[in-house]
């Protein structure tokens, strides 16, 4: 629990400090103007430090199919990309694309942060040997809710909840309506469509013999086994993640990021031990929770997302009192 609010804390003060700044733009613009240097230069640093720690891995030609070196190269190309967000026409180029506004702070910050994903994505997916160890352990209930609500504050701070919004607005904002009847029978039977989906793709890739790493299914089971073992950990798997990923992700990145885009993130954060069918599952379940998102509302995606989860836990935890 130490470990993830100190990986996640800095993320939620860093978006309180900049939606301060925003909130008080006009008023005391030079205030705004030093809030925005000190987390631009922070980030920028953090950047341009792992960029330059792996640019060496380009030259090292001889041995550029080596692990290592293709993690240090992609880490390098990724830091990059991050710190050309911070030059305006290239803001604006994308702008073209997602539904940014280029001369926005928010959206600058939010959308270099975005790049950790891939760092992230990058360290755990050459390291699939390492984590088989560290994850014998396995995560707990308290360090997933403690996740979520963190992700969801983070989500609440970035829109500026209490500063630049209302709750009214911050609800609108995220997509958060009123949870009805119907709404739950919607959520729950969309959700019991994505599980016969998972069944069928699952059954594809064996009929096609689509090849599984199985040290991603290892260190996948020894990481949420555990959950899957209780009904309170099955809960938690999806009230959880309704409650974090759907905030921050459907609610608060998608309307910014686009459809895809977002997709792509929230398929590398559930892909972090390397490709799989999973991988593949995960992508299409992201595409079909932003359309909902997009045409109905965030309280539908979370209903949803959090049915599939628990869904899939009990077909778990039933399966294991056969096997």
């Amino acid at each position: 629990m130490f470990e993830i609010i100190l990986q996640l804390a800095p993320f939620l003060l860093l978006f309180l400090f900049l939606q301060f700044g925003v909130k008080h733009r006009t008023n005391h613009p030079i205030l705004y103007e030093w809030i925005i240097r000190i987390i631009y230069t922070i980030i920028i640093i953090g950047y341009a430090f792992v960029a330059i720690y792996n640019f060496p891995a380009f030259l090292v030609i001889d041995q550029f199919g080596e692990k290592e070196t293709l993690q240090s190269v992609a880490l390098a190309i990724v830091s990059i990309a991050a710190l050309l967000i911070f030059i305006p026409p290239i803001r604006r180029l994308i702008s073209r694309s997602i539904s940014i506004d280029p001369d926005n702070s928010v959206h600058t910050v939010s959308l270099s942060l975005t790049f950790l994903v891939f760092h992230v994505y990058i360290l755990t997916a050459f390291s699939l040997e390492e984590l088989i160890e560290e994850a014998s352990q396995g995560t707990t209930i308290s360090t997933l809710w403690t996740q979520d609500i963190l992700l969801a504050l983070i989500a609440l701070a970035g829109v500026g909840w209490l500063q630049k919004r209302n709750t009214k607005e911050t609800f609108a904002r995220l997509g958060l309506v009123r949870p009805t009847a119907r709404l739950f029978i919607t959520g729950i039977a969309i959700a019991m469509g994505f599980v016969v989906i998972n069944v069928i793709l699952e059954q594809l890739a064996s009929i096609i013999g689509i090849g599984i790493d199985p040290n991603v299914d290892k260190v996948t089971d020894q990481e949420l086994g555990p959950l899957f073992s209780t009904i309170p950990g099955i809960l938690t798997l999806g009230l959880a993640a309704a409650l974090g990923e759907e905030l921050i992700f459907r609610g608060a990145i998608l309307p910014r990021f686009g459809l895809i885009y977002t997709s792509i993130l929230f398929t590398l954060v559930h892909a972090n031990y390397g490709l799989s069918v999973a991988t593949l599952i995960v992508f299409v379940l992201a595409i079909s929770l932003g359309i909902l998102r997009q045409r109905y509302s965030t309280t539908l995606t979370m209903i949803t997302h959090a049915s599939y989860n628990i869904i899939l836990g009990l077909l778990a935890l039933i399966g294991s009192q056969f096997t």
